[in-house]
């Protein structure tokens, strides 16, 4: 059987969203995701009914699964910052203070395990007060918050994240 070789420059990783990883640890009540109100509504086509309340807790435990997938021999990890967590307020434009040091945290511990930290802004995370507010994407002002939340991700990482 022929092995291939995989150029030294190819990524390759994994990816995730936070919604799904990071539950809801560290969030105020206020801060819930338009997935939050989906499992509100639907708990029972949930798996098992686990949802975003309990996830796989990487909020508490990214160290650890951080050297995990290193370990696997991947150079990449895509993470999504939780629109929702990283803004205190996305009507104001108001960040969150201890979001940006977790996502800090979270981008260091990648980088010291050899891997490239590649950051997704929205996956299935936007705030509930948007959804509620504007219909989600539906919303024009939607799309203005959202070009707000990415000019405040690029203002705090811009020079940590290439991609």
């Amino acid at each position: 059987m022929n092995r291939i070789k995989i150029p030294g420059n190819f990524l390759i990783g994994t990816s995730s969203s936070a919604w799904q990883i990071e539950g809801i640890a560290g969030k105020d009540s206020d801060q819930k995701s338009w997935a939050e109100l989906f499992y509100e509504t639907n708990p029972d086509i949930w798996f098992d009914k686990i949802g975003p309340q309990k996830a796989s807790d990487f909020y508490s435990n990214y160290k650890e699964d951080i050297k995990t997938m290193a370990s696997f021999g991947l150079n990449t990890f895509r993470f999504t910052i939780q629109w929702a967590r990283f803004m205190k307020d996305p009507l104001t434009g108001k960040v969150d203070t201890r979001a940006v040091d977790y996502y800090r945290s979270v981008i260091k511990e990648i980088k010291e395990n050899g891997m490239k930290p590649v950051i997704s802004l929205e996956h299935w995370d936007i705030p509930a007060i948007l959804f509620e507010k504007y219909n989600g994407w539906v919303g024009r002002k939607t799309v203005e918050l959202y070009q707000l939340y990415v000019e405040k991700v690029l203002e705090n990482f811009h020079s940590e994240v290439k991609w």
